[in-house]
């Protein structure tokens, strides 16, 4: 069993920055990440800001709509 050193608050702030990050270096607006990920750009900045926790669903389609290798992901 692996055990993580990060807190899960931690875990969530780094997903935000990467998310952010990930938009911003493709040169989208949230409404269009949003509308990629088929969700609410209201949600996509709530995960964003890491106010909310992303589902798994989404997770998977941003590995797979933005074709992250095993080291981005």
């Amino acid at each position: 069993v692996q055990t993580c050193a990060l807190p899960i608050w931690a875990m969530l702030t780094e997903l935000a920055k990467y998310l952010r990050k990930l938009r911003i270096d493709k040169g989208q607006r949230l409404k269009d990440m949003a509308d990629i990920l088929d969700i609410s750009s209201a949600n996509l900045s709530a995960v964003e800001n890491g106010k909310r926790k992303p589902q798994y669903k989404m997770m998977e389609d941003i590995i797979s709509k933005y074709h992250l290798n095993d080291e981005e992901q």
